[in-house]
């Protein structure tokens, strides 16, 4: 059975007790601990609000990975890589409790327009996690935090576990510990952890991405014991499906796909074309390692560039395991080709796309 653990001060804790309270209807004798992460005293507990209160020392070998933690500390980051390298990743944000609770912060949503001094105070600057990431330290392949997280944010059938692939190799880490697999307006969520390092976004041409997601269908389907498939053609895939996923999906912004561009350029997160990943996928690594400031050699980018090619991948991945070598050696990936539309899609899903979806592809440069 889950238990919550609060990480943090007294007065932070009182915060998300009275949070709990208010937007769960979560009691404080529901709550299994208040945990004085920086204590060596251990042995000796108080109480408040009814809740013990215990040092880290007594606590942290009975966590398991189905517990709540929410952590509220100033040195919330070293809690979090402790919490991470003991496989507890089922980590909540106190910090964000705390000041989404604080009279400023409510305040700032109902006065900001009414503010009259040059510059909002710093803890109230709604910029403040990507500023924390530009001025963050660059960080060294091999020797990556383990609370440190990364997003692969895409289109889907654009390349997403290849690239996944390649990061692991390129910054030796884990794709199941380190980085966050994404479509779309997921990200939205995701870009408010604070230990996320960095993102990007894989996008590809519409009319590629129907032909790529129709056999994913078609093979999904057959492996299901569907015979024959549900959609048996690119016809019937693409108005009775594809258009469905998109347009009835607010992950997809119910079909407006431009306001996911909107929010990748406000951010500054590298957008990586698949066409580009196949044709260069050398300089589309080295893009994402300088918006993520990893310092990273050029041989290694050629290394992994080469080792991961589509001719090379399963010579590469023979043998590993792992979410991403495991996904690589299922089959994944089919043939990676650009412009395969042009052979397959009917002139009339060619041109419904054309229309329906005109301003991503014209944003994106796809004609």
């Amino acid at each position: 059975m889950s238990k919550i653990y609060i990480f943090g001060s007294k007065d932070d804790a009182l915060e998300i007790l009275g949070w709990l309270s208010e937007e769960g209807g979560i009691a404080a004798w529901e709550v299994a601990a208040i945990v004085d992460f920086f204590s060596s005293a251990g042995g000796t507990k108080q109480l408040l609000s009814g809740v013990p209160m215990v040092a880290a020392v007594d606590i942290m070998n009975r966590l398991s990975p189905e517990d709540i933690i929410i952590v509220a500390e100033e040195g919330s980051d070293e809690i979090i890589e402790t919490l991470f390298s003991r496989e507890i990743f089922n980590v909540y944000d106190g910090n964000a409790v705390i000041r989404n609770r604080s009279i400023a912060q409510r305040f700032l949503t109902v006065g900001e327009a009414l503010y009259m001094g040059p510059t909002k105070p710093a803890h109230l600057d709604p910029d403040r996690i990507n500023s924390r990431r530009y001025f963050a330290t660059a960080l060294k392949p091999g020797a990556v935090p383990r609370s440190t997280l990364f997003v692969v944010n895409s289109m889907p059938k654009s390349g997403t576990i290849w690239m996944m692939a390649m990061l692991e190799a390129v910054m030796g880490v884990r794709a199941e510990q380190n980085i966050i697999l994404s479509h779309v307006r997921d990200i939205e969520m995701q870009w408010s952890k604070r230990n996320l390092h960095g993102g990007m976004a894989l996008v590809r041409d519409i009319r590629d991405v129907v032909v790529s997601w129709f056999h994913h269908l078609i093979r999904a389907d057959l492996q299901c014991g569907f015979s024959p498939p549900r959609y048996p053609d690119h016809k019937a895939f693409y108005f009775d499906y594809f258009l469905g996923q998109i347009f009835g999906s607010d992950r997809y912004y119910h079909g407006d796909l431009a306001k996911w561009l909107d929010f990748i350029g406000l951010n500054s997160i590298p957008v990586v074309k698949y066409e580009e990943l196949i044709t260069d996928a050398h300089s589309c690594l080295r893009k994402v390692m300088t918006f993520w400031k990893v310092d990273v050699t050029d041989q290694l980018l050629t290394d992994v560039a080469r080792d991961f090619r589509f001719d090379n991948m399963k010579m590469t991945v023979a043998g590993r395991r792992g979410l991403i070598a495991d996904m690589l050696n299922e089959g994944h990936l089919r043939r990676g080709h650009i412009g395969a539309w042009k052979e397959e899609l009917p002139a009339e899903v060619v041109k419904d796309i054309s229309w329906r979806f005109r301003e991503y592809q014209s944003r994106l440069r796809y004609t």
